[in-house]
């Protein structure tokens, strides 16, 4: 699992830095990325934790089933005031930091329904579903999605969005 934005689509590490600068300028808190893109090995072996592997489940998606998988979400977390601790307890300051994202146009984790709520988590789909990231990824792996995802921003571009 990498850490590195360079692993994330151009466009959503702007907005991963802008998060990252929005948080410490408003709220004075400093933001940690520690979850880019994963492997689909990385995916599964996520996936196993709670089920069949010690640990609590920590993630609903199979390999293939995570914008994860494709450069296309990053996990935070904020470092307690002072140190370099994160602090993975203080839902207030998650749901800021969360909230700067969904006014970056980015999608919030914490938005999601019971189980499935992961308020460290800031996704772009990019109005793609998983399933259509799988084939384009099929094709011609990462570059294909990312090469998709650059033809609908050349076009919310063009349209004025």
């Amino acid at each position: 699992m990498g850490r590195n934005l360079f692993d994330l689509h151009p466009w959503l590490r702007k907005k991963a830095g802008k998060v990252i600068l929005l948080a410490k300028d408003q709220l004075k808190v400093d933001v940690l990325v520690y979850c880019t893109t994963r492997t689909f090995a990385e995916q599964d072996e996520l996936y196993s934790k709670g089920r069949g592997k010690p640990g609590d489940i920590v993630t609903w998606a199979r390999a293939g089933e995570s914008y994860h998988n494709y450069g296309m979400a990053f996990d935070f977390v904020p470092y307690k005031p002072g140190t370099m601790m994160p602090d993975w307890k203080n839902d207030k300051v998650l749901q800021a930091v969360g909230e700067i994202g969904e006014d970056l146009g980015l999608q919030w984790g914490g938005r999601w329904p019971g189980k499935k709520r992961d308020p460290p988590h800031l996704q772009s789909s990019f109005g793609l579903s998983v399933h259509e990231l799988q084939v384009l990824y099929e094709i011609d792996g990462l570059g294909k999605v990312w090469w998709k995802i650059d033809k609908l921003l050349d076009r919310r571009k063009r349209e004025g969005d």
